[in-house]
C-alpha cells in the first residue's frame, strides 16, 4: 500500500529528513530551490550555481525551498529565489534535488556546471555521469532514491564548510 507521502509529488528543495545542517547565504543571481550552490565572488556569505568543476568540488550545499518566506522578485515558475535574497543552504542531510536523468539509489552523483543542450541547462542540477565534461563528481553525496528519468530525487548531502 502506498503512503500519503509516497503518493505526493515531491518539490525540489524540500528537506527529506528532519535532522539536517544548514547555513544562511545571499544569492548572487536568481536560482531555483533544489540546486547545488558554491562560493560566490561578491562576499564571503554569497553563493551562486557552479560554473567550473573546481567550484563543484568546493560546494556549499543545496538551496532549501521555504514557502513561508516569499520575497519581492521571487518567482516559482522560473527561479524560486531572486538575486540578493538570503536563503538557507543544506550542507548535511537528505533533500529533494533537481535531477536530469535516470539514477539508481546509492549511486554517486555528478553536478552540472556547463549547459549542454535540451534537458541539460540547469547549472547545479545533479545527474548520473560527467556528461562529456559538463558535470563534475559531487564528493560526499549519494542518491537516496531512484529516478527513471528527469525529475527530482532524494540526495544525501554531506559537504564540508568549504572556502573555495
Amino acid at each position: 500500500m502506498q503512503t500519503f507521502a509516497e503518493s505526493v509529488s515531491p518539490r525540489r528543495g524540500t528537506p527529506a529528513s528532519i535532522d539536517y545542517d544548514e547555513s544562511m547565504h545571499v544569492l548572487e543571481a536568481a536560482v531555483p530551490a533544489g540546486v547545488l550552490v558554491c562560493q560566490g565572488a561578491t562576499a564571503d556569505n554569497a553563493v551562486k550555481v557552479p560554473s567550473t568543476a573546481a567550484l563543484v568540488a568546493a560546494a556549499k550545499g543545496v538551496v532549501i525551498y521555504n514557502a513561508l518566506m516569499p520575497a519581492p522578485g521571487d518567482d516559482a515558475t522560473t527561479n524560486d529565489f531572486a538575486a540578493a535574497r538570503a536563503v538557507s543552504v543544506m550542507l548535511e542531510g537528505v533533500i529533494w534535488v533537481v535531477c536530469e536523468d535516470a539514477i539508481a539509489a546509492g549511486a554517486p552523483v555528478f553536478c552540472r556546471y556547463t549547459a549542454n543542450g535540451a534537458g541539460k541547462l540547469q547549472l547545479g542540477a545533479v545527474r548520473s555521469d560527467a556528461d562529456g565534461g559538463n558535470a563534475a563528481s559531487l564528493p560526499n553525496c549519494r542518491a537516496v532514491s531512484t529516478s527513471t528519468g528527469a525529475g527530482v530525487i532524494k540526495l544525501r548531502v554531506n559537504l564540508p564548510y568549504a572556502t573555495a
